[in-house]
């Protein structure tokens, strides 16, 4: 009785409370009351960025604020040197901290909440200029002793082949001038520096005593709290900016800015960087985004004076002559003589596109627009009679598809396909902006907007992903269009279908006649009559139906569709004249042949009949076919049936038009069936996986092992991928598999842990299909295996594949970003040339791409353009940062090849095959 009141009077409470959290069932009720009659410390360092005050209130304000008065707890907030902190935190004299970066060890200590916020790490220098993290070679690196940096950036510094060293020091303010590791977190706005990774999220850390807290933190920050920090990042990002760049501006510069209020500006087409949008009617992408923030936060005015699809030419007369103040434009010596620069925005790669035709044109030349940066570029590397200029894009373009020009050089390559041509990057230019001369003062304000632009790194990426989303959203409305069309055709059909009913009607009576009344040939009663008495009887059995006369019928009219008919008839008869011939239904026809042995001769001589006919070519009306050999001992109907399954069998695989059905055939659609029907009971128990071995080709050492599901089945024995993958696509079955591997693959881990065999390099990686992805439940059944097996998640990696970027692409990020927080590597597997991906790459959460086999037999089949595709691709995802592993390598001379171009990591039967005594 005291239980019930106790909780009527806090559910009272809470009722009549709108600014304190409300319970959601009586465990947490329970929680609450218990937890609020202790007294819980909140523990902070001091000196950090979480206590500094912005618009009044620090990040521990609001950390504080949710657990003291929306959640009720009494809270005591204690700030100190940090080890001072952790230390009281791990012997339970301090339960929670406001933020804390989630690590294996510290998990074992901690609870942790939804992630607050992320870090990302960066190398800056005051002097020293850094562009590519191959800088840090053969360099030192600060960072401050203790710190939990010093764990990622040896893992940096080792997966990139580099020799840095690493010192500890009590404080990186005295080596500003050298390689100093800091997060973007640091309000440090040096000229000099380069993202190089990302630390594990931040959360509220509960002592694992207090555990059962943590659901209801997290609630409470989804409701009320999560937006307010967001806000409260963004605008000490912005006083972080202000501060900084006022601090950094002379007298002249500061009252120039009182007085300016508008910059006109234009931009040009530069794919993601900078592109119109159909949606806003404004330019969109990376340029526009960092330009206007910075804008923004100086309180000027930027107006966008650019025209949808106008000329670089244009744009660059416009900005000649004065009409435009500012444009994107890359230095060159001639340009420097009339025009002022502001520093480097960031670097854009230039891209060489070659055809794999050859030119029309005995020499090999090459397209690039005229008065650009890439025709600077491209006269360092190619004499003047090889390169054609251009004033306009569109023209270059039809020339090169035309075959007039053997390259180009662009900036934005996404609307060529790798495999159609070989594009590599030519060379990387430094993206600035372009000024008036008289506008000095100008430059040196905007100089010091982008060097105190702390944040540049973050609204890139949201400027990326808001580009995806745009050509997603675009796809999606012309799906939608086209959606409309078919909407009027299927209206259209369904008023031809009133209006032909009548005809309909008469066409059912005629069914039942002995006479086809359309074609003269047998009907279904004849055919039903003659299989009753003709059982003994031998020959060949054959089902045909016509291919797209559904089509023909909806489209055209059914006046048309019996004319086809009625010309099919006729080729069916010409060549079975001596034979029966039946019509069963609409397009499909059944035959009896007395001829056994050469019956394929006369399918031949029927393909023929048909492409004769004017009527049926015209039409692009051809068949499938399904035939079998009829023996005493098989019934007539029995024998049609059988010829049917080989007929649906060529309607699903396009590339043949006829089939037989054979004993080993029928017995193939029967195990088929076998397979759809037991797949369900059989998942747990007799599937299991195998281990293909994965070698560092650096080292030669053996660093992961992809699991492969297996099925031995006690019914029919080994059953192969192949066979069973699909079926259980068809049957929704597939998630099961996937589930089931996982958990095996998780179980040799710990089998290995166990054995405290030394796999500190090694993961094991595991298929995860599209099906499965989208399920909401496959993050927390990954997560709650590592839980159960007491597994990292550092020894997995999870495979998937290109056509999983057909969905919905911020669910899958968010997804892939929840599985990565967990240490899981995330791979794209079966990687092709196809280019549908590969404009993705930059901004998914990838850390490896598998190429397909495929991409190694195209080497077998043309080496030269071979090597160069695959080089190719090798090149870009170098550039892009990822590691690569290649599939299938079954001979020594695709190894070496392999080696010789720096692929990390490969397997295949020559390095060695699947098995399930994988480290027993």
């Amino acid at each position: 009785m005291k239980k019930i009141l106790l909780i009527f009077i806090v559910s009272f409470s809470f009722v009549f409370s709108n600014n304190m959290y409300k319970p959601k069932n009586d465990i947490e009720v329970e929680i609450l009351e218990r937890m609020r009659k202790e007294t819980l410390v909140l523990g902070d360092r001091t000196n950090y960025f979480t206590n500094e005050k912005i618009n009044g209130e620090s990040f521990n304000d609001i950390i504080y604020d949710l657990l003291k008065n929306y959640l009720g707890l009494n809270i005591e907030m204690r700030l100190g040197d940090w080890r001072d902190i952790t230390y009281e935190f791990e012997k339970e004299n301090i339960q929670i901290l406001t933020n804390f970066t989630q690590t294996s060890e510290r998990q074992k200590i901690a609870t942790f909440s939804t992630k607050i916020f992320n870090e990302k790490l960066f190398v800056t220098s005051k002097k020293k200029e850094i562009n590519s993290i191959q800088d840090l070679n053969k360099n030192k690196v600060y960072l401050a002793e203790g710190s939990i940096y010093e764990e990622f950036l040896k893992v940096i510094i080792n997966n990139n082949d580099l020799k840095t060293e690493m010192v500890l020091v009590d404080d990186t303010i005295d080596y500003e001038d050298e390689f100093v590791l800091e997060s973007n977190l640091s309000d440090s706005a040096e000229k000099n520096k380069i993202m190089i990774g990302n630390v594990p999220s931040s959360s509220i850390a509960v002592i694992n005593k207090h555990a059962e807290l943590v659901p209801i933190i997290n609630n409470a920050m989804r409701e009320q709290y999560s937006d307010r920090i967001d806000k409260w990042f963004q605008d000490r990002r912005y006083q972080v900016f202000k501060k900084n760049f006022e601090e950094s501006l002379t007298i002249a510069e500061k009252n120039y800015l009182k007085n300016i209020k508008k910059i006109d500006i234009a931009y040009e087409e530069l794919g993601e960087m900078s592109y119109f949008s159909n949606e806003k009617l404004i330019y969109e992408g990376i340029v526009p985004a960092v330009l206007k923030t910075i804008f923004h936060r100086m309180d000027i005015f930027l107006d966008d004076k650019s025209k949808p699809a106008e000329e670089w030419s244009s744009i660059f007369n416009r900005f000649k002559t004065g009409k435009v103040d500012l444009i994107t434009l890359s230095k060159t010596k001639n340009r420097e003589q009339a025009f002022l620069f502001t520093t480097k925005i960031f670097d854009l790669n230039i891209y060489k596109v070659n055809s794999l035709k050859d030119s029309l044109y005995s020499k090999k030349r090459i397209g690039v627009i005229k008065d650009t940066r890439q025709e600077e570029i491209l006269r360092r590397y190619y004499l003047e009679e090889d390169i054609v200029t251009y004033d306009n894009h569109n023209k270059m373009i039809k020339d090169f598809e035309a075959n007039k020009i053997y390259s180009i050089v662009i900036i934005n390559p996404e609307d060529f396909e790798i495999g159609k041509y070989i594009i590599e990057i030519l060379d990387t230019i430094p993206v600035n902006l372009g000024l008036n001369k008289k506008n000095i003062l100008l430059r040196d304000i905007l100089d010091k907007a982008i060097n105190n632009l702390l944040d540049k790194n973050d609204i890139i990426e949201a400027a990326k992903f808001e580009s995806r989303r745009e050509k997603l959203h675009k796809l999606e409305m012309e799906r939608k269009r086209y959606s409309g069309i078919l909407i009027i055709v299927i209206f259209t059909v369904i008023i031809m279908t009133v209006q032909s009913y009548r005809l309909k009607i008469e066409e059912n009576k005629n069914k039942e006649l002995l006479k086809d009344e359309l074609t003269g040939l047998l009907s279904r009663r004849v055919f039903n009559e003659f299989c009753d008495k003709n059982n003994e009887i031998e020959g060949s059995i054959l089902v045909l139906d016509l291919n797209n006369f559904k089509k023909i019928n909806d489209f055209h009219g059914h006046s048309l569709g019996d004319e086809v008919i009625v010309e099919a008839s006729k080729c069916l008869k010409s060549i079975f004249s001596k034979d029966k011939v039946f019509r069963i239904s609409g397009d499909e026809f059944y035959i009896y042949s007395y001829e056994k042995y050469e019956i394929e001769e006369k399918l031949w001589d029927l393909k023929e009949s048909f492409k004769s006919s004017k009527l049926l070519r015209r039409l692009g009306v051809s068949f499938s076919l399904g035939y079998c050999i009829k023996e005493q001992k098989t019934s007539l109907k029995e024998a049609f049936k059988n010829a049917d399954m080989a007929m649906y069998f060529v309607k699903k695989n396009k590339h043949f038009w006829y089939k037989e059905a054979t004993k080993d055939f029928i017995k193939s659609v029967e195990r088929k069936e076998i397979i759809r029907k037991s797949l369900e009971g059989v998942i747990e128990t007799e599937f299991f996986a195998v281990y293909q071995p994965k070698f560092n080709l650096k080292t030669n050492t053996l660093e992961g092992a992809e699991a492969l599901a297996r099925w031995e089945s006690s019914e029919l024995g080994f059953v192969s991928p192949v066979e069973f993958i699909p079926l259980a696509e068809e049957v929704n079955l597939v998630y099961r598999i996937d589930y089931k591997i996982a958990e095996e693959s998780i179980k040799k881990i710990r089998h290995i842990l166990d054995k405290e065999i030394n796999i500190k390099d090694f993961r094991i990686s595991f298929n995860v299909s599209p099906e499965t992805f989208r399920r909401e439940d496959v993050v927390s059944h990954i997560e709650s295996l590592l839980e159960k097996y007491s597994v990292d998640g550092k020894y997995l990696e999870i495979e998937i594949t290109e056509s999983m970027f057909i969905s919905d692409i911020k669910d899958i990020i968010t997804k892939l970003n929840a599985l990565k927080s967990k240490g899981i590597r995330i791979s794209i597997d079966d990687f092709t040339a196809g280019y549908s991906t590969t404009g993705l790459l930059a901004t998914l959460p990838v850390d490896t791409v598998k190429f397909d086999r495929s991409l190694m037999l195209s080497i077998a089949e043309d080496e030269k353009k071979g090597k160069a595709i695959y080089i190719g691709l090798i090149k870009m995802m170098k550039s892009l940062n990822l590691k690569i592993v290649s599939e299938g390598i079954e001979t020594e001379s695709e190894l070496e090849f392999l080696k010789e171009n720096r692929v990390d990591y490969g397997q295949g039967f020559y390095l060695g095959r699947p098995t399930i005594d994988f480290y027993n």
